[in-house]
Order: structure tokens, then C-alpha cells, then sequence
């Protein structure tokens, strides 16, 4: 039941795969993508690229008039509430030591300081963050195209992974709830996590 009430959260009822994909994979105009980012500099956008391979979430790299280039999402199937939560989660563990992974940018129009992160000017009012942009190549393309390198990329994963709960270790629910962040025991975990904690079958 914990699953299924998180599932129609993100991806309101009736959902098929078919309609998820459909939710994660729209595309956006450079008007559209340059509305957005006004929420986070001055500087014109100059151009712009979709990324692929995620799954609820359509980004794009998006390089500016001063050469830097961010990460924008567009989190389809979100509410801007949850979103922002997670923005102020991974901004809180990078403020921590947890560099491992993009962090989201600030916005620097305050049009209302319950969104410090989340921008809501896209199109459909869909909810949309601007990231850290980390230079790479996904995990998953990286073994299927290397075999050998499989083990060596799934130990750094969980190396990464280690980093960031030791980042958020001593975290109190009370501390959590101060800087409205994610806790598991109220908001949910990170895909599987919370349904193991507490006790879900599948």
C-alpha cells in the first residue's frame, strides 16, 4: 500500500508504463528552457541539449552566454513540494561534504521563499530545478560498453553511496524538519529503501 499511494503521488491515477514514459519524455523549446532559467541569471542562454536515459524528468544541458553550463530538470509528474524537498536535501548534504553528485543552484528571484529552489515558470507549470553540471558518462552505458569495467564502476557507486550517508549521519528528524529536508520516517525514502524499512512486499 506504501508503494502504491507514493506511485499515484508522482504519477496521478490511471497510470500505465506507457503513460510514464510518455510523462517523462516531453521536450521543451529554447524559449521555454530560457523563461525557466530566469529564475537563476541574467546571463541569455546560448544553446542547450536533452539528455536521455533518466526516468522521470526531462534535462537538458544548457550552456549560457559566460560559458557555464548547468544541468536544468524538469521534474514531470512532481508536485512542487516534493521537489523542493529534495533540492533542499541534496543542497543541505553538498553544504555538509557530500561533493559526490550535482547540486541544485539557488534561485535569485524571490517570488516566494517557500521555493528557494523550484521554479515554477515552466509551460505547463510543471516543476523545474537548476543543477551543478558534472562532466561524464552514465554508469550504464560505461558497462555495457566495457564489461570489465562493471565491478570497478558498481564499487565507486557504492563507495559514493557511503559518502553520502556518512554526510547525513547524524542528521536528527528534528534537524530534518528545521530546514525542510526529506525524512524518511514522514516523507519517504529513495526508491526501494523505504519500502524495506518498513517491511513492504512485493
Amino acid at each position: 500500500a506504501n508503494w502504491k499511494s507514493r506511485n499515484q503521488e508522482f504519477f496521478p491515477s490511471p497510470t500505465t508504463m506507457s503513460e510514464k514514459v510518455k510523462i517523462a519524455s516531453s521536450t521543451h523549446s529554447k524559449g521555454e528552457l530560457a523563461a525557466i532559467l530566469c529564475d537563476y541569471s541574467s546571463v541569455p542562454l546560448v544553446q542547450y541539449k536533452q539528455l536521455f536515459g533518466g526516468y522521470s524528468g526531462s534535462s537538458y544541458i544548457v550552456e549560457l552566454q559566460d560559458q557555464a553550463k548547468y544541468v536544468l530538470k524538469v521534474s514531470n509528474g512532481y508536485s512542487m513540494d516534493h521537489t523542493e524537498s529534495m533540492c533542499r536535501t541534496t543542497y543541505y548534504l553538498a553544504a555538509r561534504g557530500f561533493k559526490d553528485c550535482c547540486s541544485p543552484i539557488p534561485k535569485i528571484v524571490d517570488d516566494n521563499q517557500k521555493y528557494s529552489f523550484v521554479s515554477s515558470k515552466e509551460s505547463k507549470g510543471v516543476p523545474a530545478f537548476l543543477l551543478t553540471f558534472v562532466e561524464g558518462q552514465p554508469a550504464d552505458k560505461v558497462m555495457r560498453e566495457h564489461p570489465k569495467l562493471a565491478v570497478p564502476v558498481m564499487r565507486s557507486i557504492g563507495d559514493g553511496l557511503g559518502r553520502m550517508h556518512a554526510a547525513s549521519a547524524l542528521i536528527s528528524k528534528e534537524e530534518a524538519e528545521k530546514h525542510s529536508l526529506r525524512w524518511y520516517e514522514t516523507d519517504g525514502g529513495c526508491c526501494d529503501v523505504e519500502d524495506h524499512v518498513v517491511g513492504f512486499q512485493f
